[in-house]
């Protein structure tokens, strides 16, 4: 029996995706589970396996193409089978434009706009088992000859390949003493990855009541236990414990305690989680991704310090999968390494709210009716003022600053 292949919805915002390679070629036969057609998500790459074993009997639609969910791409049947009802069935695929959600029996393809010249730059996570990188052989060539990580470039070719010229334009930075990862094409298409966050944050920012409540702790004390503790954890852990995991320890307990900022849009209305499914920024040099530690209310300091690692090496390796992406309840960014002491990042929807998280700084605070010199934190949440009201967000701010500042009880 004939059996088509459908574009398949792998994460629940997922309205459409992109064939990046057909990994068969028309005739060839599949076995059920075998990897037969490379795709694009939001985030990732992904590998979709055959929904039935047979012959590669039809490829409806080209690479390169963006359809949205349910749009058909394929056809598996078993060797001399008719086909032609389905292929009756089929209608070449019709612009973005077109609104309506996808028949059943039709794929839609969604054609990416041109880019800017100005375009913002963003890399797609590389799929598992293949390339972490796509790369020409000529390009992968001339980085390797001059000592060039790959990771480090930015594609301008098709579907965001690296292409002799983005080698070409990094050799010239570093001979000016750039870095490769500065070194910037003139046009980034708006393609892939880059055009789901031009629409993604894009929507995020144009629909959310988006207020921001500033404030600094005072986290003198958190620096000293960490260097107090830092051997301790150290060798319990194998891992040198961070700021960074502190503080997303610290939110975990402050999202515990004041769980109504905890909290997701739904078809049904807002749902506050009693669960805590942590999302934190990780940086992937010319990209951002925001993966989730699960029930992180569960785990303790060096649990999520342990998790937190895992993940960032998954997402830098190109192993993420769309379900690393969803299901997270609160994210936190933190700009700190990069010397920023405050900003307003923007909501990752459908969430309801996300914490920026600046350097800490030695500043003279007036403390006891004295000056002086404390490490200071700078914290910006910005939160949606439809699914949250100020004073919840106001109080989970203030218990976060609390804890930052007396850490001694939850610590570890």
């Amino acid at each position: 029996m004939a059996t088509r292949i459908d574009m398949p919805q792998l994460g629940q915002t997922m309205e459409e995706g992109t064939i990046l390679r057909w990994l068969k070629k028309e005739g060839d036969q599949v076995r059920k589970g075998e990897p037969v057609v490379l795709l694009q998500t939001e985030k990732v790459e992904y590998e979709l396996e055959a929904p039935a074993p047979g012959q590669l009997a039809k490829i409806l639609v080209s690479e390169g193409t963006t359809l949205r969910v349910g749009g058909a791409m394929g056809i598996i049947a078993q060797e001399g089978e008719d086909i032609s009802a389905l292929l009756a069935s089929w209608a070449a695929p019709t612009p973005a434009a077109a609104k309506a959600p996808a028949p059943a029996t039709a794929p839609t393809a969604v054609q990416a706009p041109a880019a800017p010249a100005a375009a913002p730059v963003q890399a797609a996570v590389a799929a598992p088992s293949r390339e972490k990188v796509k790369i020409t052989p000529r390009a992968k060539r001339l980085a390797e000859e001059h000592g060039i990580k790959i990771e480090t470039l930015v594609g301008t070719g098709p579907e965001g390949r690296i292409v002799e010229e983005d080698v070409q334009r990094a050799i010239e930075a570093m001979k000016a003493g750039v870095p490769a990862a500065e070194a910037v094409p003139d046009l980034i298409p708006l393609t892939g990855m880059r055009k789901a966050i031009f629409d993604r944050l894009g929507g995020s920012w144009r629909n959310a009541a988006r207020v921001t409540l500033f404030a600094e702790a005072d986290v003198t004390r958190l620096v000293e236990l960490r260097k107090e503790r830092g051997s301790r954890w150290e060798a319990e852990s194998g891992l040198k414990i961070s700021y960074n995991d502190l503080i997303l320890k610290g939110v975990v307990v402050a999202l515990t305690e004041k769980p109504r900022i905890n909290c997701t849009l739904t078809p049904e209305g807002i749902r506050v989680h009693k669960e805590v499914h942590l999302g934190f920024a990780v940086d992937l040099g010319e990209g951002l991704v925001a993966p989730a530690i699960r029930d992180a209310h569960k785990k303790s300091l060096l649990e999520i310090a342990r998790e937190a690692r895992a993940i960032a090496e998954k997402a830098r390796s190109g192993r993420l999968v769309p379900h690393d992406l969803e299901g997270g309840t609160f994210t936190v960014t933190n700009l700190g390494g990069f010397g920023v002491e405050l900003f307003t990042p923007i909501i990752n929807p459908p969430q309801a709210a996300i914490l920026g998280v600046g350097k800490i700084v030695e500043k003279p605070v007036v403390l006891n009716g004295g000056i002086h010199i404390r490490a200071m934190l700078g914290l910006s949440l910005v939160f949606d003022h439809r699914l949250i009201d100020g004073a919840p967000a106001a109080q989970f701010l203030a218990k976060l600053k609390e804890l930052l500042e007396q850490p001694e009880g939850w610590i570890g």
